[in-house]
């Protein structure tokens, strides 16, 4: 479970760090896959109440990380401003993911999801 509170990114690249030296990644790969989860996580924290989940998996196209929530809102790859204090999260996923996208919930929110690179 992913609460409300931004110290649950740290919290998350700790729990994927573990899983991905569980898997054998290398250490760069880890590195990416704990970039990706905290930003999604981020997400999460910065604009619902009551959290979300996150999920680590195997897949037939690699390995998979999900962060589920309650908000319909999709993620937006925002354009780069130099200016501003935030809006690279999706950025930096779509550049380190082989693959991004996101899926409604029956529940009316979203799961957001990213396939790690070889």
């Amino acid at each position: 479970m992913i609460a409300p509170r931004p110290e649950e990114a740290q919290k998350c690249r700790a729990f994927v760090a573990k899983w991905c030296k569980t898997q054998g990644f290398a250490e760069n790969a880890t590195d990416d896959a704990c970039t990706i989860a905290s930003e999604l996580v981020a997400n999460v924290v910065t604009h619902t109440r009551n959290g979300g989940v996150i999920r680590l998996y195997l897949s037939e196209a690699g390995p998979v990380i999900e962060v589920w929530d309650n908000s319909p809102e999709p993620p937006i790859v925002q354009p780069l401003d130099l200016s501003s204090n935030s809006g690279r999260g999706m950025a930096i996923v779509a550049a380190l993911a082989a693959t991004w996208g996101t899926n409604p919930l029956a529940s009316g929110g979203k799961c957001v999801w990213a396939v790690l690179r070889d």
